[in-house]
């Protein structure tokens, strides 16, 4: 009989690409403290895919440490947008199922959400490290009690080495993110690049305390 194919193979669909030539010409974009917040319309839903960049001054394996998806990792402390996360089954080595948990937002306007994603994890030969994850619907992972399940859409984040300086390193994130419920989608796109320059706030004041 022959061997089911490994989960591995369905993957290539979700990862991000590390080309980011596919990703330029956004129609919009915002730029503060140095970071740079793009989108435009998502080829995966009625949303914006959203791609935010910063310079950090630490290097790229030390990034890595504050945004990789772990349990009790470090991202939980300083992203405010991420109340809980946890690896709900490791399928293979860097592959697992995570559920992640957001608090509610926009004084209670947006309820709390919870996200059940497949993530992956890529090393690649110049040093950058990818974190890649998509939506994915599960029999064993049913919607909790007071919660909304949330999509995420082909979405990540890149930490890359800076070239020529090795204390510093370039993190890229996308996010292509359909909150679901009935919260206005104009209202979702009118806050989330503020979110993102919150995010990058957020890490900087992390990466400088640490």
């Amino acid at each position: 009989m022959p061997r089911p194919p490994s989960p591995i193979s369905h993957l290539p669909s979700i990862e991000l690409s590390h080309d980011l030539s596919r990703y330029t010409g956004h129609p919009r974009y915002t730029v503060q403290d140095n970071v740079t917040i793009a989108w435009r319309s998502s080829t995966e839903f009625g949303g914006y895919l959203y791609k935010g960049e910063g310079v950090f001054p630490i290097s790229a394996e030390r990034l890595w440490e504050f945004v990789r998806p772990a349990e009790n990792g470090l991202r939980t402390k300083w992203d405010h947008n991420v109340q809980t996360f946890s690896v709900l089954k490791n399928i293979e080595k860097d592959l697992t199922v995570c559920r992640t948990v957001t608090p509610s937002s926009m004084k209670g306007l947006i309820s709390a959400r919870e996200f059940i994603d497949l993530v992956i994890i890529r090393r690649y030969h110049d040093g950058t490290i990818s974190s890649n994850a998509v939506h994915v619907d599960h029999s064993d992972y049913p919607v909790q009690p007071g919660m909304v399940r949330g999509l995420n859409h082909p979405c990540g984040c890149l930490v890359k080495p800076v070239p020529g300086q090795s204390d510093h390193s370039q993190l890229i994130v996308f996010f292509q993110t359909d909150i679901s419920g009935k919260v206005p989608r104009r209202l979702v796109d009118a806050v989330f690049p503020q979110t993102m320059l919150q995010f990058f706030s957020n890490l900087h004041k992390a990466v400088q305390t640490a």
